[in-house]
């Protein structure tokens, strides 16, 4: 993966599908019992090698967080040549931007959209560093870092996301490894 990156290939976070549970490692595909993976589709993103960085606790990147504000509406499905096995599926929730709350299309696996839920949120990468589509990391939040669940398309209001309040995000370390290294 550092490789990757240091060509400026984001493989890191450019894959769909289920997250390694496993603390620090959430950016990497969950491994099962046989050694698999299960990688369900990939983006076509690049990235500037300098605004990644590799942590015993998982990666960090630069980014805006947007809190998700509803369930997942008016889910449907497209067929044909996607980027996800067995066809792309889209629906729209509501994100806070600011003090508005805005409605957005997002798409990726059926799973992803599945597990949205309230309070989870969006992380979108800085879009100088990270290029070719719009997308966003959907996690939880875990303290002062995130828990990557899946990668999300961006489409329609995709432009109603402002790079406002940029940060340095650490995605990968649980919650309890967080709290036990703060004290």
């Amino acid at each position: 993966m550092k490789l990757a990156i240091n060509n400026g290939y984001a493989e890191p976070l450019a894959w769909l599908g289920s997250s390694n549970n496993l603390p620090g490692l959430c950016w990497l595909p969950k491994i099962d019992e046989n050694g698999s993976s299960n990688v369900e589709g990939n983006l076509k993103i690049s990235c500037v090698p300098e605004s990644v960085s590799f942590t015993e606790n998982g990666i960090e990147i630069i980014g805006t967080e947007y809190i998700i504000n509803s369930e997942v509406e008016n889910m449907w499905s497209t067929d044909g040549n996607h980027i996800v096995d067995g066809g792309l599926t889209h629906g729209k929730i509501k994100v806070r931007v600011g003090n508005n709350h805005e409605t957005i299309t997002v798409s990726g696996t059926r799973r992803m959209l599945q597990a949205i839920k309230l309070g989870n949120v969006l992380l979108v990468p800085n879009k100088v560093q990270w290029k070719d589509e719009d997308f966003a990391i959907l996690a939880s939040k875990e303290g002062k870092s995130y828990h990557r669940i899946d990668i999300a398309n961006l489409e329609e209001g995709a432009d109603k996301l402002k790079e406002e309040n940029e940060k340095k995000i650490l995605i990968g370390i649980k919650k309890e490894l967080a709290d036990f290294q703060q004290q």
